[in-house]
């Protein structure tokens, strides 16, 4: 049995090949298998140097972080200003409003070149007021939306054995070999 205090030597690391195939998503069946082939929960303890009744210590989980990196997910690059206004021309409203613009140049310049670009070129400017102002709610939506995902984020706490005790932390602080207590509430 390994020691509550054991350091985590090269041996014990396995390959992310290996831990991908006992996680694949909708595949019970092989990861049960897969898994079996470890030697099963406390195989895979064993194999990762993993104390099940003390978790893993500080040292563990710095050594485990930077063996198998972290478990933050990368954050979505946000869209920029002009992202989100050429996106606006993908509405179909706006698509028919251009189009009945250009539509109208046309035919008004043929019966009145002198004036006839100014109905067209009214709808044109209607339309580009339209996408700017929803592209400036859209990219303050975007901001906010980003603001609070990173605060509800901040807030969020999963439970681990470490260190011979429950300890709450933020998800991107789990680490391959962490022990992941799980809570049922009642309702």
């Amino acid at each position: 049995m390994i020691s509550p205090v054991a350091r985590i030597s090269p041996e014990y690391f396995l390959s992310q090949e290996l831990l991908d195939r006992i996680n694949v998503e909708y595949a019970v069946i092989s990861n049960t298998e897969n898994l079996n082939q470890l030697g099963g929960a406390s195989g895979l303890c064993s194999k990762l140097g993993v104390n099940p009744r003390y978790g893993l210590d500080d040292v563990h989980v710095r050594q485990m972080e930077a063996y198998y990196g972290s478990n933050a997910m990368p954050v979505a690059p946000m869209k920029s200003i002009f992202q989100i206004f050429v996106a606006t021309f993908s509405d179909n409203a706006i698509i028919v409003l251009v189009t009945a613009a250009i539509v109208s140049i046309i035919v008004e310049e043929l019966h009145d070149p002198k004036d006839g670009w100014i109905q067209g070129t009214a709808i044109l400017i209607a339309v580009i007021i339209v996408a700017v102002v929803t592209t400036i709610n859209e990219y303050a939506k975007e901001r906010q939306f980003r603001a609070l995902e990173v605060s509800a984020h901040r807030e969020e706490r999963a439970s681990v054995w470490r260190n011979g005790c429950i300890n709450r932390i933020n998800p991107d602080g789990i680490v391959v070999g962490d022990i992941v207590v799980l809570q049922v509430y009642s309702i």
